[in-house]
């Protein structure tokens, strides 16, 4: 369920994409000279602020010569690390591609219309060698894959599947 919802987003808002991993990324950003990298928050309530996140910069994404993307906190830990830092989330980063420059725009109170604009067209103000790796993000979940918001599966219905889920829950160390 969570994929198609996942799909259907990303679909939906195709200027927008998600960053799944590093194919992804020189895709949508190896022939541009920006590339916006937006955060989520990794949470409770993720998905509807992601949803709110995605549909308040998707008309900025129309910018021409633009790369934009999208991950949600934790599943790209290597840009998070060397862009974001310690800011709050949400967050977006612009990488010059070609000036290696970068700067970031982070915290709820900082995703405004006027302060979104203002980013698009101002310089970035940090240096970087290089983009580092880009990590796969498992986004795909079926009864027993781990994600780091949940493991989703349906509730045991007899003996045999309770045994099973406890199994599933020592080894995860959850019991």
């Amino acid at each position: 369920m969570k994929l198609l919802l996942t799909s259907f987003i990303t679909a939906a808002i195709s200027e927008v994409h998600h960053l799944e991993d590093e194919s992804t990324f020189e895709t949508v950003c190896g022939s541009v000279r920006h590339c916006y990298v937006g955060f989520v928050e990794h949470g409770e309530h993720s998905e509807d602020e992601r949803d709110h996140f995605l549909h308040f910069i998707e008309p900025f994404s129309e910018t021409k010569e633009t790369g934009w993307l999208w991950s949600t906190q934790f599943h790209q830990e290597n840009l998070e690390n060397k862009f974001v830092g310690s800011a709050t989330y949400p967050a977006i980063i612009k990488i010059d591609m070609a000036e290696r420059i970068f700067s970031i725009l982070s915290g709820k109170s900082d995703f405004t219309q006027t302060k979104m604009s203002e980013f698009i067209k101002k310089k970035g103000n940090q240096t970087f060698y290089q983009i580092p790796d880009i990590m796969t993000d498992q986004m795909i979940i079926d009864e027993h894959i781990e994600t780091r918001d949940f493991i989703e599966m349906e509730l045991p219905q007899d003996e045999d599947e309770e045994e099973e889920f406890e199994k599933l829950l020592i080894d995860h160390d959850e019991l």
